[in-house]
């Protein structure tokens, strides 16, 4: 496990409520295709941002990402688990944890619609 200088808590508005990244950070392919297959594939992906994704895509009537590894030549390391009860991010600095999200928003929604 990788451990960064700075660790972020990731705070949930509500209980019933899970962060994920966005599926299109880590792959170009459309996962609408596959509503209602239940699997879990590594992708990667290098952004525009300059940041490298690396996640296992979760997949059961919706596509998300609990766990994730990326790397940036500027800012190094950043490590993400969001299925804890308190969904962290390890990183390198400040800045890489602010420029990491800057250009890619986590997403939220409530594991029990699904």
């Amino acid at each position: 496990m990788y451990s960064g200088d700075v660790k972020k808590i990731i705070e949930c508005e509500h209980s019933d409520e899970i962060m994920t990244l966005n599926v299109e950070d880590v792959t170009d392919l459309n996962f609408d295709e596959f509503v209602g297959s239940q699997f879990e594939i590594e992708y990667s992906k290098l952004n525009q941002s300059g940041w490298i994704i690396k996640a296992f895509i979760k997949n059961d009537y919706y596509s998300w990402i609990e766990k994730f590894t990326a790397f940036h030549l500027t800012y190094g390391c950043l490590e993400g688990d969001l299925s804890l009860e308190d969904p962290y991010i390890n990183c390198d600095s400040e800045e890489a944890y602010n420029h990491f999200l800057k250009h890619h928003k986590f997403r939220v929604f409530c594991k029990g619609n699904i």
